[in-house]
């Protein structure tokens, strides 16, 4: 299982090679809260290649109680929403 990117064709594109700069359209009849598709996005590396089927996140050293965590433990994890505020380092 690979997750597939899908990005809004509206994001202007500041470079795709070496990295992937894409900005957020300044004119924009976007609500308040920015949605995903339309997010800027921020890589300067290849996007890896990840089987999703035997990924895992360890979490270990200064825990109690270390934990190795796949994929769809974190898929099926209880999801939050939080509004929050970022902003490219670059800006």
């Amino acid at each position: 299982m690979e997750r597939d990117i899908e990005r809004n064709i509206d994001l202007v594109p500041l470079s795709f090679f070496p990295s992937e700069n894409l900005e957020f359209p300044i004119i924009s009849d976007a609500p308040t809260i920015t949605p995903n598709e339309l997010f800027y996005v921020r890589n300067h590396f290849d996007y890896p290649k990840v089987d999703l089927d035997s990924w895992t996140l360890t979490i270990e050293g200064m825990v109690n109680h270390p934990i190795e965590l796949s994929y769809l433990d974190l898929k099926n994890m209880t999801k939050y929403v939080v509004p929050v505020t970022l902003e490219c380092a670059g800006d």
